[in-house]
Order: C-alpha cells, then sequence, then structure tokens
C-alpha cells in the first residue's frame, strides 16, 4: 500500500498544467549532454571542441546517460524509470528497519506522503539514486553487510559529492558508537577502507582528467563563506518550516539530548543533520521541493520512527496521541504537495500559499515558491527552454554560439555550443574554473556577456511595457559579482548593445515540433548575423503599402504605421485602417519568414484624410515591447516624405 500512496503521489505532482507526465529538471539535461559526447566524442565534455570541465556534480549519473545513449534509448525516459524505481527500491529498505511491527510503518508513510520524495522520484535527477545508496549503505551499516556497504558507498561517492560525508560518518560511527561492539571490528573496517581506495582511485582520476583534486561542490564547502552559509541556512529553514514532516525531526533531537534514543535512531540522526550541514554550507539549491536533501530524508524518517516508537513503548496511554500526531503529518505533507488552493471544502487556499512563501532571503537568491508551486515553475521552465532547443536546432546554423543562465536543456536539445553564463558547464572566461551548482552563484556578467555570443536565453516569459530594463536590474541583483547600480546597469546596457532581442515562433513543446506556440519566445540575437527584417515604405497617390524582405529564421513582430504631419501632430495606424493618437500597432504578431530575394507585402492602407505635408512611417517591433524600447526595433525603420 505504502508503494502504491507513492506511485500515485509521484504522478499527480510531477503533472505539465495540461496533466500531461513533465520531462526531467533542466539540470538533469546537463548530465544527458555529457553522457551523449561521452558516446560519441569519448569524452565527458560539455562542448566537443572544448576542455575537460567539472559540469555536473554525479559521474554516475554522466555514465546512465550514456549508456541509454549507447543503447539508442531516450535518457529522460530512462533516467526518469531509474529515478522511480530507486525510489520504490528504497521505500523497501527504509520498511527493513523495523519490519515485524506496526509502528515500522512510520517511516515508509511519512517516505509516500514526503513532497521531496515525490519530487524527486520523477526529477530525472541522480538524487533517487543516491537516496536508495544512503539508506541500503545504513542498513548494511547497523545489520553488519560488509559487501553490500562497501558496493553502496563505492557507488554513492561517485553519485553525489556528499557521498564523501556518508562514509566519513560511517567511520566515524565505527570509531565512537559501534551497532554492534562484540563484533570483530575488522568487519565493518574493511569495507569502509576500500571504499575509500575507491574514493581515492577517483579523486586521482579526477585530478588527471580536470586537473584538479577535488569538485566544485567540495571546493565552494571548503571554502564557503557567511553570506552562502546563510542562505543555506535560510534554505534548511524553508525546509523545516514547510515540509510538514521536518518539524517531527524535534522529536529524536530531545530523546538524543535526554539520552532515550536508541543507537540505531541516534546514528539516523547524527547522519541527517551532517548530511543538512553540509547542504547548508554548500548554499542550499535552486531545484525546487528541497531537491538536495532528498538522500537523507528516508534517514531523518527512520529516526523519527525509533523515537514515536520509544515514546509509545514507555507510553503506551500516548498512543492516540502519537497517531494523531502521524495522522495531521501526513495531511499537511500532502497539502505541500497541492497547488495553491482550497484544501477540499476548507477555504485553506490562501492559507497554504502563505506557508509555502519562501522567506526573504531564500525569495531574492531563488525567486520561486517552494513546494508543489515551485515543482510547477520548474516544469513549466523546462517545458518552455525544450521548445527553444528544438527552435535552435533547426532553425539556427550548426556553428552557433548560444548562451543561457539556463543550459541544461537548451543545451541538450540544441546540439549547438552552449555557453552557461553563470559558469557552471562552461568555465569563466578567460580560462577561470566553473562555479557550483549549488547555491547562488554569481559571476562577472558583464564579462559573461561579452563573449563571443549569437543567441542568448536570458528570459523565460514575455516582456511587458518598461519590463526588459527592470529584467536587467533583476540579472544583476541576481547573478552579477557587483550588484544592481546605476554605473553597472550603464555597462549591462552598453555590452548588450550589439544585440537585438528577437521574439522567435517555438515550438508548442519539444514533442509536437510542427505545432507553434500562441506566445513566441524572446531571444537576445547577435547584429553580427544579420538577418534583419528589411522594411520598404512606397506612397501611390493616397495609398501606401508596406513590404518587408527577410533573409534569416523564422521571427514574430508588430508593425507600427505613424504619420507626422505639418503640425508636427503624431498619429498612429489602427488595424482597422483609422488614425489615431494614441500609440497603437498597425498589425500585430505578425510571422516573418525567409523570402530569399521577395518581399511581402505587410499592409497597405490609406494616409489620413486631407493629408497634404508629413511624414510616413514603418517600423517593426518584438511583440510585447513598446515600439521605442531598448533593444525592441526589429529591423531598421523605413521613412517617406509626403507633399501633395
Amino acid at each position: 500500500m505504502t508503494l502504491a500512496i507513492l506511485v500515485a503521489h509521484t504522478l499527480a505532482i510531477h503533472q505539465t498544467p495540461d496533466g500531461t507526465f513533465a520531462l526531467p529538471y533542466d539540470r538533469a539535461h546537463v548530465a544527458y549532454r555529457l553522457g551523449r559526447h561521452l558516446v560519441h566524442e569519448g569524452r565527458a565534455i560539455w562542448d566537443p571542441s572544448g576542455p575537460w570541465t567539472d559540469a555536473y556534480p554525479s559521474a554516475i549519473w554522466i555514465l546512465v546517460a550514456a549508456a541509454a545513449e549507447r543503447f539508442s534509448l531516450f535518457p529522460t525516459t530512462v533516467a526518469q524509470a531509474l529515478d522511480v524505481t530507486c525510489t520504490l527500491a528504497a521505500a523497501i529498505v527504509l520498511a527493513q528497519f523495523s519490519a515485524k511491527r506496526m509502528s515500522g510503518l512510520i517511516a515508509p508513510l511519512l517516505f509516500a506522503t514526503s513532497g521531496t520524495v515525490a519530487a524527486s522520484a520523477a526529477s530525472g535527477t541522480e538524487m533517487p539514486l543516491a537516496m536508495l545508496l544512503v539508506v541500503v549503505a545504513f542498513l548494511a551499516y547497523e545489520r553488519g553487510y560488509g559487501r553490500l556497504l562497501f558496493a553502496s558507498l563505492a557507488l554513492l561517492v561517485f553519485t553525489r559529492s556528499e557521498g564523501v560525508g556518508v562514509l566519513l560518518i560511517l567511520a566515524l560511527f565505527e570509531l565512537f558508537d559501534r551497532p554492534r561492539p562484540e563484533v570483530d571490528r575488522r568487519a565493518m573496517t574493511k569495507p569502509l577502507v576500500l571504499a575509500a581506495l575507491v574514493l581515492g582511485a577517483g579523486i586521482v582520476t579526477r585530478g588527471l582528467l580536470l586537473d584538479t583534486w577535488v569538485s566544485t561542490f567540495t571546493r565552494h564547502a571548503m571554502g564557503a563563506d557567511l553570506e552562502r552559509v546563510t542562505l543555506g541556512a535560510h534554505y534548511f529553514g524553508g525546509f523545516f518550516v514547510s515540509s510538514a514532516s521536518a518539524p517531527l525531526i524535534l522529536l529524536p533531537v530531545l530523546f538524543a539530548l535526554f539520552g532515550r534514543l536508541g543507537g540505531t535512531g541516534r546514528r539516523a540522526l547524527f547522519l541527517f543533520i551532517a548530511w543538512a550541514l553540509i547542504v547548508i554550507v554548500n548554499g542550499g539549491d535552486a531545484l525546487p521541493f528541497w531537491n538536495a536533501l532528498a538522500p537523507v530524508v528516508p534517514i531523518a524518517f527512520i529516526a523519527i520512527q525509533i523515537a514515536i516508537t520509544d515514546w509509545i513503548d514507555k507510553n503506551p496511554r500516548h498512543a492516540m496521541v502519537a497517531s494523531g500526531v502521524i495522522g495531521t503529518t501526513v495531511v499537511l505533507s500532502l497539502a505541500a504537495s497541492k497547488l495553491p488552493g482550497d484544501l477540499g471544502p476548507l477555504p485553506l487556499g490562501s492559507v497554504i500559499e502563505r506557508w509555502m512563501a519562501p522567506d526573504e532571503g531564500t525569495a531574492r537568491a531563488f525567486p520561486r515558491q517552494q513546494a508543489r508551486a515551485g515543482l510547477m515553475s520548474e516544469l513549466r521552465d523546462v517545458s518552455v527552454l525544450r521548445s527553444v532547443g528544438v527552435f535552435l536546432q533547426d532553425k539556427v546554423r550548426a556553428d552557433a554560439r548560444v548562451a543561457s543562465f539556463w543550459p541544461g536543456a537548451v543545451g541538450y536539445l540544441s546540439r549547438r555550443n552552449t555557453i552557461d553564463l553563470l559558469s557552471r558547464t562552461t568555465p569563466e572566461p578567460g580560462g577561470g574554473t566553473t562555479h557550483a551548482w549549488n547555491g547562488a552563484e554569481k559571476v562577472d556578467l558583464i564579462a559573461a556577456l561579452s563573449q563571443p555570443i549569437d543567441y542568448c536565453v536570458v528570459t523565460l516569459g514575455s516582456a511587458d511595457e518598461g519590463g526588459f530594463p527592470e529584467l536587467m536590474g533583476n540579472w544583476l541583483e541576481r547573478y552579477d559579482i557587483e550588484g544592481n547600480h546605476p554605473e553597472r546597469l550603464k555597462e549591462l546596457v552598453a555590452a548588450l548593445r550589439r544585440f537585438e532581442l528577437v521574439s522567435v515562433p517555438v515550438p508548442a513543446s519539444s514533442a509536437q515540433p510542427d505545432v507553434l506556440s500562441e506566445v513566441p519566445f524572446l531571444l537576445l540575437r547577435s547584429r553580427e548575423l544579420g538577418g534583419t527584417p528589411e522594411v520598404d515604405l512606397s506612397i501611390l497617390d493616397d495609398e501606401f503599402h508596406v513590404d518587408v524582405r527577410h533573409e534569416g529564421h523564422q521571427q514574430v513582430v508588430d508593425l507600427s504605421v505613424t504619420w507626422i504631419d505639418d503640425n508636427d501632430k503624431r498619429w498612429s495606424l489602427r488595424p482597422t485602417g483609422a488614425w489615431t493618437t494614441n500609440d497603437v500597432d498597425a498589425r500585430t504578431r505578425l510571422l516573418v519568414y525567409d523570402t530569399g530575394e521577395r518581399s511581402i507585402r505587410m499592409l497597405t492602407a490609406s494616409l489620413p484624410k486631407d493629408a497634404r505635408r508629413g511624414t510616413l512611417s514603418a517600423r517593426l517591433h518584438s511583440p510585447g515591447l513598446p515600439l521605442y524600447a531598448i533593444f525592441g526595433t526589429a529591423g531598421t525603420p523605413a521613412s517617406v516624405e509626403f507633399a501633395r
């Protein structure tokens, strides 16, 4: 029954707005691209022409993607199927910690109803595998299964860098808190030493290939500053407040302080706290539903289960109270997995929304809601990014250089040379280092945008009136090492002058590349590429024509036609053909395609009545942007002087 609840929970929350099963997170696509290059290029590198980089935090997951590519399977499908399998297996292993008692169902029930677990179970990332390996390693250590302990730890240290911490913690247990003092110490020491030797071999291999002995994750943990740790504390605080089951961890903490927590519970609690501290030191994570904590959530549930079991054993009269606490936690956990809205007949939508809202510190670094709302945001984003990747693969030349704040799906689907503006998959400009995926990395954004770039994916939404300048300020505040101030904003505008903002017709989904989305996508395109629509304006008697010639990929534009009369009064042409003093567009959402040597007629209309003398102008601009917005013009305007 627990497995059925877990599967239903996973399927329920990992859906797109139209009800279909969603694809993996954007970050997971980084591993898929590295795996493809490992198969076809012989090296797990981000770009075939680039250097080895520590682009993804899981060597095992790159190998999984490579295996899928080698056997012509979809890495997305293989990854999600393996994720679900690992999560179900973790639930089965979790049940072994107290298989002969009804109270042994506490941990599996909390596990099945945890939003963190369910979201991770279909994320397409390595976290469910890490979760399974952590639970297996802990069970093997507690039961004395030496070979299983070695195998799980040897895989874990190459699945996540935090696995090294698990190895060290188990070694400390062996020194100071052994579960079986009467058993020969060598039984557990040997697998721990062998796992450490495997880790050492991996470190040497990393040093030879990447010219660095530690991962970016470990390097950032060793050099963590107060700002990063503070962000990590905010991240963990959000988990504690909004995940419903997390407050129960206070129960084993209290039992441990009073010396009433059993050995297994004590070690589980210590292991959970150690992993949580590693996450805090690294500044948390941008993925939804506290994905960075997913591997040790079941370990926390073991500690909680042991504490509640001991509570009931010592005070049988409190069994109903304990059951009420567990039942309430389960209901609240499922509420956290629900989109903000009323809970059945109860008008609790606004309450749940406030409960899931991130605090100010977390919101500045990771500007999205927590829990289910944040998950839906990630799923929408990756759907859009995959569509952009398909457009870039189909419509732009093969040697184009694409830059993005979100390199995963764009790089994987487009197959183009993709630059990570935050230097996680590609080094900093000038041969610098790569950054970690954890925390809120900040870079020299001006230097990043000054690289040879043809296209930039810098926004996931549409720009409304005045929105693009505000968007640039948000980039500086969130990503730039100097932050948002007037001088830095001027530098950013100067760096972006070589780009033009274009709206392109991306597919509605990557699965339907021939069906166009109703909303065009905004890209920054280098002006050096050319391909800008050319507007031609001609007048014959009282009638005029607007023609456009275009050599380049498809583009969506609005057409504005203005008339300035001899009194310097400005008029705009409405779609109906009438003239008005308001700023309006004559045509909207026009699809411009490659016309070759010919032109396409955009508009035929009449001049204002009684027009004697004035200037007629036609201008194309990106939809959603005001006529004279920065970067908004799509092509050189055309003007004609008219006099009777």
